[in-house]
């Protein structure tokens, strides 16, 4: 969550302030006018509307500076108001620019003296979620305007959820004011009703206003007991002078919520011959709160070499994916989302660690029993240290590829529970790993998604009380392709590689039904994604090239993202992304803290993905220990040679026969072929270091490095800043040197 920067408190001009702040100051001694990360500042205010008694130091002429000079020392995120009149409003909109309110008047006509319970809120920090607001009379005709059938007069509750802006959090936030004479009964029970009945309820609320009654009185007694929700009452703000009553509260739910201050503003000033001046005849009452003990989840699933055209949502006509369409549908989908490296392990060094392979050292596959030496370094940060050390419960289910000896296992990098095979699915041997112990060996291949699937829905059911990080990399569609015997189809021999991708969907759809049953669906980041392009069977979608080359099809990956607090449905965002931009991307939308000193290079990309901007820095992209090739817009410039087809590929007769440990893979001769090449095949064209405009050109099939020779001079020297950032990398021609992994 990001920290909000109001600058300093804005001075009361020729004011003297007295004891009354001296005491506000005690009472909450350490408040701070600028809030930390993930606090919310919550201010309940009476101004008192212009009364015909009220004269000299009660007059609304004196006070209303005042009024204005409390609320911008004090800068509340939220700002309940009471008996603020017509002709206040006006006043108050120009000297608080900063906000906006919503609210309608008890009486519904705004005349002079007609009077409104508004929320007044930091516009540049807060946004209504949709229409999820209103207003409602304390009353038998809530809906009526006028209202007064409990009540000596008209009142008004006014509620709003907020979503905050760059991090997503939601909240509901609740002003009131209650009659002074009767109907506080009826008023504590419709208001209590109405809490419960809002449209998210997991999200949190802030309650408060004028309630004219004490806390131990019985309309309070029954918003703090255990009606409003479920069996948890909300917190009740310390909201009293010592040994003196208040009736202005600020209540929350829920109890996990951390109060940071809270206490009576008594703001004063002397006036000439009136002394001791007060901003209205109620204080008013500050609340600093912190929900980030209610951080959102994190679930990422990443698929094997699953090709940018794998998915109907991205143009695949011969196979459905409805699962993972509706991601897209209800979140947001990227059309030019890349990995650093076409192939597995240096890409998902990256994703974990949002530094690039130059920088975290990983830039090629281990292997076991030919580079058992190589992984991910453990000095290395990875999202599950970070989010573990927030408080999170981490696991990763599947692939994990960064090293397999001990000290490379996932636990070693901040996960607490690890299932899966810690390399390729081709690689032998085949074993399945539940934390340090093979628990099958050889793996049964045709239910490797199966199981991944029924453990990570067991993960989300344990730990849906806490915060938790499931990072789940998929084996398929990996070769050898398999998949369980509801999925295969063998009546249709020629079709493995689809009923592969439609068990990754049927994952999918039982992952997110498992969230929705744990009501925790609402407050998890829901990612999807693929670690490189496709190998033979697959589909790149009209892109070049395949994986392990750095043709489009190799290094543009599909790019998934649900999470209705931050993000509206159905968007989708062009702007050329990385994967390294997940790391501080997700540390952004969970609110929790970079580590200090860590150089990143990603970047947070959520405002690209709002929608709100489309500006990213270049993105590049390397092979082994070379950068291979650079993007920036819509340009793409080959700094080195690009690869083109192999013997491999032009092999008629090549079939990947892969048997591990001696177990035949289900469909074994429906293995695709090299003739299934995925992409369009790469010629060779001439120029070792072609220039493609992308915007016009997605399969790179014209080089106009000729007509541009200005783009080619501009993206080079981009790539020779990158590499000057990495050191132990010569910076020449954009070639990299093979000392490779420093800091």
């Amino acid at each position: 969550m990001s920290s909000f920067r109001s600058g300093k408190a804005a001075p009361i001009p020729s004011f003297r302030w007295m004891k009354g702040v001296l005491g506000w100051v005690v009472l909450v001694s350490g408040l701070r006018l600028v809030a930390e990360a993930g606090e919310i500042r919550a201010m309940t205010f009476n101004v008192r509307y212009p009364a015909p008694q009220d004269l000299n130091e009660k007059s609304w002429d004196l006070r209303k500076d005042l009024v204005i000079a409390s609320i911008k020392k004090h800068r509340p995120d939220f700002l309940g108001t009471q008996e603020i009149v017509a002709e206040y409003l006006p006043f108050l909109e120009k000297e608080l620019p900063e906000y906006a309110h919503i609210g309608r008047f008890r009486k519904g006509d705004g005349d002079r003296f007609d009077e409104c319970s508004k929320i007044f809120y930091r516009k540049d920090c807060w946004e209504i979620v949709g229409n999820d607001h209103g207003s409602f009379q304390l009353s038998d005709t809530p809906e009526v305007v006028g209202s007064r059938d409990w009540t000596s007069m008209a009142r008004v509750t006014s509620w709003a959820r907020f979503r905050r802006m760059g991090t997503g959090e939601t909240l509901y936030v609740f002003n009131t004011h209650w009659d002074h004479r009767t109907g506080r009964d009826e008023s504590s029970r419709l208001c209590a009703e109405r809490i419960a009945a809002r449209k998210a309820p997991d999200d949190p609320v802030i309650f408060m206003g004028d309630f004219n009654r004490y806390q131990e009185t019985n309309p309070m007694r029954h918003l703090l007991g255990e009606k409003v929700y479920g069996t948890e009452p909300p917190i009740a703000m310390a909201d009293t002078d010592p040994g003196v009553q208040k009736i202005d509260h600020v209540l929350v739910w829920p109890k996990s919520a951390k109060v940071i201050k809270a206490g009576v503003v008594k703001d004063r000033y002397d006036a000439g011959a009136h002394k001791h001046v007060r901003p209205s005849d109620h204080d008013p009452t500050l609340a600093i709160i912190d929900f980030q003990a209610r951080r959102p989840n994190v679930v990422l699933i990443l698929a094997d070499d699953l090709g940018y055209g794998d998915l109907s949502c991205y143009g695949q006509q011969n196979h459905q994916t409805p699962a993972i369409d509706r991601l897209a549908a209800e979140g947001v989908r990227a059309t030019d989302f890349y990995v650093p490296v076409p192939y597995c392990a240096p890409s998902r060094a990256a994703l974990l660690t949002g530094r690039h392979p130059f920088r975290n050292g990983l830039t090629r596959n281990p292997h076991p029993g030919i580079h058992d030496d190589r992984g991910l370094r453990p000095e290395e940060i990875t999202l599950a240290e970070v989010f573990r050390q927030a408080g999170y419960a981490t696991t990763c289910i599947g692939k994990w590829h960064l090293g397999h000896t001990a000290a490379f296992h996932p636990t070693q990098q901040g996960f607490d529970e690890y299932y899966g095979i810690l390399y390729s699915n081709d690689m032998l041997p085949v074993q399945v790993w539940e934390n340090h112990k093979v628990v099958e060996n050889p793996a049964e291949q045709t239910l490797l998604t199966q199981r991944y699937t029924e453990r990570a829905t067991d993960f989300i059911e344990r730990n849906s009380d806490k915060p938790f990080f499931l990072y789940l990399p998929h084996a398929m569609p990996h070769k050898p392709l398999a998949a369980s015997a509801q999925f295969h189809t063998p009546e249709t021999p020629d079709d493995l590689y689809a009923d592969v991708i439609r068990e990754l969907d049927g994952s999918v759809a039982t992952i997110r039904q498992a969230l929705e049953s744990a009501g925790v669906l609402e407050q998890t980041i829901l990612i999807f994604l693929s670690d490189n392009g496709p190998h033979y069977g697959g589909s790149t979608g009209g892109l070049k090239g395949k994986k392990a080359t750095s043709w489009e099809g190799g290094i543009r990956v599909p790019f998934l993202l649900r999470y209705p607090g931050a993000f509206p449905a159905g968007q989708v965002v062009s702007t050329p992304l990385s994967s390294l931009d997940l790391f501080p991307t997700l540390l952004g939308l969970t609110g929790v803290p970079m580590p200090a000193g860590l150089k990143i290079d990603g970047e947070n990309i959520t405002e690209v993905l709002q929608g709100t901007t489309d500006t990213h820095g270049p993105i590049f992209s390397a092979h082994n220990e070379e950068i291979m090739t650079i993007r920036k817009g819509g340009w793409k410039l080959f700094v080195q040679e690009p690869r083109y087809l192999s013997k491999r590929d032009l092999n008629p007769d090549y079939v990947d026969r892969v048997w591990p440990n001696g177990i035949t893979i289900l469909g074994q001769r429906e293995q695709p072929t090299s003739m299934q090449y995925p992409g369009v095949p790469p010629m060779p064209l001439g120029n070792p270091r072609p220039l493609f405009n992308l915007a016009a050109d997605s399969s790179e099939m014209t080089d106009v490095s000729g007509a541009h020779p200005e783009i080619v001079e501009q993206l080079t020297a981009e790539c020779q800043r990158f590499l000057a950032s990495m050191p132990g990398y010569t910076n020449t021609n954009g070639e990299a040197s093979p000392d490779k992994g420093q800091p």
